[in-house]
């Protein structure tokens, strides 16, 4: 099994010493006893303490996360777990500053929370809905420079498909953009590709306008900041939607 990302975030508190061994407190509710037990005895091997739940995740995790609190040598020994999952196919692809809900640790512990690639998205499809509309879904573009549709999947993967017109040939090419997709805080769409010089990052926000056939609402994916609209990132990096009438 390939786990996707791990996301490091640190808890402010005061900082004490500490030189026992780490307990980690493994969140196993997405795990296999067959997961659950090699990462544990990796962690076992290291001297570390390992514990066990199957706990709910807090709202706000919805990616492989690891949480500490800073103190004396905690950040090595944090290291050192990352350096032990890394070595399990648990990648580091990011670090942050962000508490984790109503999850806290004190000193000499730590938060490892597991989310398997098959349930990549699973959390960000229950983010709380204003609208019965699903995350996983197709959006249309509102104001791309060509015809543009948006299109997440349940595996954590993306497609842009961009109509281009050619005058000459009077037919519209297509050019699809691939890649993974993340949402972060409930709210944050974060899109990857090889193809893209940039990671584009959106606001999800909801919407309502009047039209003829009466009140449309829905989702919006809107951009963070902008690019040139000379390259392909500036291209597709538009105002995304979804939206139902009532």
């Amino acid at each position: 099994m390939k786990l996707p990302v791990v996301f490091l975030y640190f808890l402010l508190f005061t900082t004490v010493g500490c030189s026992s061994p780490s307990t980690v407190h493994l969140y196993a509710k997405f795990l296999k006893q067959a997961e659950i037990n090699k990462i544990k005895n990796s962690l076992t091997q290291a001297e570390m303490l390992v514990e066990v739940n199957r706990l709910p995740f807090p709202n706000s995790i919805g990616d492989n996360t690891l949480i500490y609190a800073p103190s004396k040598g905690s950040k090595q020994q944090a290291e050192q777990v990352m350096n032990l999952l890394n070595q399990l196919g648990i990648v580091i692809d990011n670090t942050g500053l962000i508490l984790a809900s109503n999850h806290s640790f004190s000193a000499n512990n730590m938060g490892l929370y597991i989310v398997p690639d098959d349930i990549v998205a699973r959390n960000a499809i229950h983010v709380e809905q204003k609208y019965n509309i699903p995350l996983i879904n197709e959006y249309a573009a509102r104001d791309c420079q060509n015809t543009s549709t948006l299109i997440l999947q349940k595996n954590g993967q993306f497609r842009i498909e961009e109509d281009i017109w050619d005058a000459s040939r009077k037919l519209y090419n297509e050019h699809v953009f691939k890649g993974t997709w993340k949402l972060k805080e409930g709210n944050f769409l974060f899109l990857a590709s090889q193809q893209l010089d940039f990671t584009l990052i959106f606001e999800r926000a909801p919407f309502s306008r009047k039209i003829e056939e009466g009140l449309l609402q829905g989702y919006q994916f809107l951009p963070m900041t902008t690019y040139s609209k000379m390259n392909n990132a500036g291209r597709i990096y538009c105002t995304y939607e979804i939206s139902q009438v009532l």
